[in-house]
């Protein structure tokens, strides 16, 4: 006797129930873009302090804070595209989940050297 419930499909979660995708990607923009973004602009703006970063410098000599924050942005929208395309064309979980774990951690220790480095 056949049932009308549906065969369970391993991405339906991805994509019918968001809650995790929203959590991950406000994690992964709290620890990026908030963290390492504040605490950027913290380090670059405290006197006798060089940036590191050759892109940085270049993009913060030339456009100020607005050229972090614009190169900040291009990379979050790059990485969300990723993962949206893993989602819903290649239906791959690494696709999926790996741009905005990378994002949280790259993040997470951005953030971490930078604080270290204003508490220094």
């Amino acid at each position: 006797m056949a049932t009308s419930q549906p065969v369970h499909d391993a991405w339906a979660g991805h994509l019918s129930e968001p809650l995790e995708w929203y959590l991950l990607w406000g994690i992964a923009l709290l620890t990026y873009g908030v963290g390492d973004g504040l605490s950027t602009i913290a380090i670059i703006s405290t006197p006798g302090v060089v940036e590191t970063n050759v892109l940085i410098r270049w993009l913060v000599g030339m456009y100020g804070h607005a050229g972090l924050i614009g190169l900040k942005l291009t990379v979050f929208f790059v990485c969300l595209g990723v993962s949206l395309y893993g989602s819903r064309i290649e239906r791959d979980a690494v696709l999926y989940y790996a741009p905005m774990v990378l994002l949280a951690v790259v993040g997470v220790f951005t953030t971490a050297v930078n604080i270290g480095l204003l508490w220094a």
